[in-house]
């Protein structure tokens, strides 16, 4: 990544070069993140949580943990409902 004259990011990715306008840098103990837009704005959403892998292990851990409890709640009670139409239509 190099910055030319005119104040624009210069991204080199292997065959292309792709020129960006805004770049912002976070840095966190264990990495840091380089996001780059042409917008005013840079899309810092909570939805996709970009950075994740830079958390504690520990903490990435519980948190997968959690989730992965949380999917296999909502699959048993949909498991459930259909096995209750199953019984009545068998009955």
């Amino acid at each position: 990544m190099a910055s030319n004259d005119e104040g624009k990011f210069i991204y080199n990715n292997g065959d292309t070069e792709v020129a960006y306008e805004r770049m912002l840098i976070h840095n966190y103990p264990r990495g840091r993140i380089v996001m780059f837009g042409n917008s005013d704005m840079i899309c810092t959403s909570s939805f996709l949580i970009p950075g994740t892998q830079l958390l504690p292990v520990g903490v990435l851990a519980v948190a997968y943990f959690i989730t992965l409890c949380w999917l296999f709640l909502g699959i048993s009670i949909i498991a459930e409902m259909f096995m209750a139409g199953i019984e009545k239509i068998t009955s």
